[in-house]
């Protein structure tokens, strides 16, 4: 019974070995390797004097225990260190114990470290391999040998041999009982540590994929109604962990109230009739900010099909909502600017030929004004169909003009100018335009920076917006005109439709307190021929030509309007470093004639229009000019070769031949280089891709030009010749 007793003992303290091996291994790397051995060791050490001190007693005096496989198993999983301790601790206990065999049971402790830091020097038995078959034989066969050489240390010998042969057998069985059951417990404890791992690095892969995804998780009892959210979704709805009570309440009151009917439907539908739970959200954090979130989930239901637990992933839609909305104000910028190029050539494609028969229209109706005035007998009903046909030519030039503008085509004159002193101009007739009902202020900037825009569309400009802002306002109201430097930056905030480069600016406001504008209205109210106003009280350009003026002056528009809270309109024009230019006057009393008094000025006319030709011819031969004609370039270079005594070169810039507009005057500038020379088009940006820029003894017209301004630019540019 004592016998049964004692191995059931060593087995029992053979099975410890498994709890101290498994708190060693798991906390290997922060012990490190020489603490973690040692302490093995020791772990080992504590289950050899444990199983020492309840051997089996065998007749002769012999004692019969486990130790074997504790020490052998030190060496093979700790080393060297492992199993100096174990075998330290084992021989000391053998000593304590006293009795017969002390000195050989002391020595073969050593024997046993020694065979297993030896198995695992040379990679027979490690502790990766511990519980299989060979590597259990290879541990009985190699312990029972050492168990033998603790006989040779007996003397006599023949007495030696006498208990080999009489104890060998139990000491062996003992040995391979030691050494199995600590390999097994060794390999029970490796194998726990090693799952422990694999589950540690699939949460934490699960964890880096969650945020590497910014994934939140989440789990819904329907049983228990308990709601169980990670951390990351809780951040997602701006939950905190004091405030999370773990239940459907803590989804329900962040989301967005425009939202939650339309997800709660989504989620019932998923639960009731096991449909894909697929949704997006919003939901309104602490802060005030709004969050998208995508939703997903699959519902787990029980073998009768009942839904038990809704488990889900929660990731941010924000980013991707954003990025969808700047692609959406992308493609709007888009499509303006592929609006504002079908227009522009659409525009530039009829203005040319439009505008020659406007200026046939328009000669021809000044001349017809002039015999009729000339003749004395002016029927006043006559002269009047007359001046209402003039006004509409002007009217359809200017149409074309405004068209150019919304296009950014149009051909401007830009100068170094003062934004006040347009507001200032304006403000001489600003009365007249604007009805009492209406009180104007006007706020300028002390010194405003200068700017480089054409002066007479920025005071065009200022027109229709004060005309807008008058049209807003329904009784009695009032309108603030004002200037301020700005500076644009990173941390700039208005209301621009598109972004500006950072710089200084001079802002240009017009602010009414009118009916304000809807965001329906604003989307379109820069389109041309968008207007809100009655029919034939607005052509819907106004606003259309202004901001084709400021972007063709690389400026921005800004707009902030509510309805019933009135509108302001902000131009902000780029600052430029140039002193303003001074322009010398020329006096237009006089008519000049050519440098030989007794002749009248000789102009070279090219045109290739029969009709704008001989409009142009007339008016100039009635001024007093004498006038020689060409029909193309190529034509009037040869007539320029044969007779060069010209005072003044008129002619179009695109004409059939080789020789057009600009390489006429080029070729002709050879022979004479100060000869005058007047470019008409009908078609504004041929100017402007026709070469350099104008010089002194230059000017350019744009058909349908009046009588007043051809005769005018020419008396200007013989001046400046002959004077």
């Amino acid at each position: 019974m004592n016998t049964v007793l004692s191995i059931a003992e060593n087995i029992l303290f053979l099975s410890f070995m498994g709890f101290g091996h498994f708190f060693v291994e798991s906390n290997r790397e922060r012990l490190g390797e020489f603490t973690a051995n040692f302490l093995a060791g020791i772990s080992l050490g504590l289950v050899t004097v444990l199983v020492s001190t309840v051997p089996v007693v065998l007749p002769d005096g012999a004692a019969v225990d486990g130790r074997a496989g504790p020490v052998i198993l030190a060496g093979i999983v700790a080393g060297p260190v492992g199993a100096a301790v174990a075998a330290t601790m084992g021989a000391l206990a053998r000593i304590a114990t006293g009795g017969g065999f002390v000195f050989s049971g002391a020595i073969v402790y050593v024997v046993y470290a020694l065979i297993g830091v030896a198995l695992a020097r040379f990679n027979v038995v490690t502790k990766h391999n511990l519980p299989t078959l060979k590597s259990i034989g290879v541990l009985i066969v190699t312990s029972g040998f050492g168990a033998a050489l603790m006989f040779l240390l007996i003397r006599p010998f023949e007495k030696a041999i006498q208990w080999l042969a009489q104890d060998f057998p139990l000491i062996l069985a003992a040995n391979a009982m030691s050494v199995t059951f600590a390999a097994l417990a060794l390999a029970s404890a490796l194998a726990f540590i090693r799952q422990s791992d694999e589950v540690k690095q699939a949460i934490g892969t699960l964890n880096l994929a969650k945020r590497a995804a910014g994934l939140g998780i989440w789990d819904f009892n329907l049983k228990t109604g308990k709601l169980q959210w990670d951390s990351r979704s809780k951040e997602l709805h701006g939950v905190t962990s004091e405030s999370f009570t773990g239940t459907y309440d803590d989804w329900k009151r962040n989301v967005h109230p425009d939202d939650l009917a339309s997800a709660e439907s989504a989620f019932n539908d998923a639960v009731i009739n096991d449909v894909p739970f697929d949704t997006e959200y919003r939901v309104l954090l602490p802060d005030g900010a709004v969050r998208w979130i995508k939703g997903d989930a699959i519902i787990l239901r029980d073998a009768d099909r009942k839904p038990t637990r809704v488990v889900g992933s929660n990731i941010d839609y924000t980013p991707i909502r954003l990025a969808e909305k700047e692609i959406e104000e992308f493609r709007a910028v888009a499509a303006q600017a592929q609006k504002l190029e079908t227009i522009g050539q659409l525009t530039g494609g009829v203005a040319h030929d439009f505008n020659n028969l406007l200026a046939v229209i328009l000669g021809n109706l000044e001349l017809l004004m002039s015999r009729i005035q000339a003749s004395g007998s002016v029927d006043k009903d006559v002269q009047k169909l007359i001046e209402d046909g003039i006004e509409g030519a002007r009217r359809g030039a200017e149409l074309t003009q405004n068209m150019l503008a919304y296009a950014r085509k149009a051909r401007l004159k830009p100068v170094v100018l003062n934004v006040n002193d347009c507001v200032r101009q304006t403000q001489t007739w600003m009365r007249r335009a604007i009805e009492s009902r209406i009180d104007i202020s006007i706020n300028l900037e002390t010194e405003p920076w200068m700017i480089r825009a054409d002066e007479s569309s920025l005071q065009s400009a200022i027109v229709n917006l004060l005309v807008n802002s008058r049209d807003a306002i329904a009784e009695s109201g009032s309108i603030v005109i004002e200037t301020a430097n700005v500076v644009i930056d990173d941390t700039f905030a208005d209301d621009l439709g598109e972004a500006l480069p950072n710089g200084r600016y001079v802002m240009l406001s017009v602010k009414d307190d009118g009916g304000g504008i809807d965001e329906e209205t604003r989307k379109r109210m820069f389109d041309p021929f968008f207007t809100t106003k009655n029919v034939g009280q607005g052509s819907g350009l106004g606003l259309s030509t202004v901001l084709g003026f400021v972007k063709q002056s690389s400026g921005g528009v800004g707009v902030e309007s509510e309805p019933g809270r009135g509108t302001t309109i902000r131009l902000y024009f780029p600052v430029t470093d140039e002193a303003p230019s001074e322009q010398e006057g020329i006096d237009l009393d006089a008519r000049p004639v050519a440098s030989d008094a007794d002749r009248p000025a000789r102009i070279l006319l090219v045109e290739d229009q029969a009709g704008v030709q001989d409009v142009l011819r007339q008016i100039l031969a009635l001024a007093g000019y004498e006038v020689v004609t060409a029909n193309s370039g190529d034509e009037a270079f040869s007539l320029y070769q044969s007779d060069p005594n010209f005072d003044l070169l008129l002619t179009d810039i695109v004409m059939p031949g080789e020789c057009q507009g600009p390489t006429l005057a080029a070729a002709i500038r050879e022979l004479t280089p100060d000869l005058p020379v007047i470019f008409v088009t009908g078609y504004s940006k041929v100017a402007d891709e026709a070469g350099a820029p104008l010089g002194p003894n230059e000017a350019f017209l744009t058909k349908p030009v009046s009588q007043k301004v051809l005769i005018s630019t020419v008396e200007r540019l013989l001046a400046g010749r002959y004077t």
